[in-house]
């Protein structure tokens, strides 16, 4: 299922059910880019000495840049880093609908990984694994997270992350602190 097919998902609520329950979807493409503006970010932050502005143009997806044209290299260790940093980040998405940040931030680190020597597509499974299972998605409502698990297992071979997809609403107190993984989760 392409990202259009999900858009077409998410826009079959009806209007009544949108406004319920707060359903409004972002396009992928947008989320692909605010992912990217985040975790340059969050890479000039924890890695000194590099600007936001290369961590952006090195993570940007195609088609948004043409990776032919790129002049940027780092340093070795600088990319070793960089792959450590994008390896053990925590997401936590508390309107995550059908999944579609936490898709474009698997698109952009699993891409990024790949792009640059720091893991290979063959056992993509094997270690994009931990890095699904360090995203926590929330939703109020079960069919766009259950597109969500389809997804996982559509594009990266991985099964269904139960322990950290919950059908809840995010904004009660009472069903976040009912939840003990989710309570480990957010202190």
């Amino acid at each position: 299922m392409d990202s259009s097919d999900r858009l077409r998902f998410d826009k079959t609520l009806n209007t009544e059910k949108r406004i319920e329950t707060g359903s409004f979807y972002t396009p992928p493409e947008l989320a692909e880019l605010m992912v990217c503006l985040s975790l340059s970010t969050l890479l000039e932050s924890r890695l000194k000495g590099i600007s936001r502005a290369t961590y952006l143009e090195l993570l940007m997806p195609e088609p948004y840049l043409e990776l032919g044209n790129r002049q940027l290299e780092l340093p070795p260790l600088k990319l070793k880093g960089m792959g450590k940093v994008l390896k053990s980040l925590r997401v936590l998405d508390l309107c995550a609908g059908s999944g579609v940040f936490p898709l474009a931030f698997l698109k952009i680190v699993t891409e990024s990984l790949i792009r640059f020597g720091l893991e290979n597509e063959t056992h993509m499974t094997k270690w994009v694994t931990p890095i699904v299972n360090q995203i926590v998605a929330i939703d109020i409502q079960p069919e766009p997270l259950a597109l969500y698990c389809q997804e996982l297992k559509a594009l990266y071979g991985v099964t269904s992350p139960e322990q950290s997809v919950f059908c809840l609403d995010a904004l009660s107190d009472e069903a976040l602190s009912n939840n003990p993984v989710l309570k480990q989760e957010m202190s």
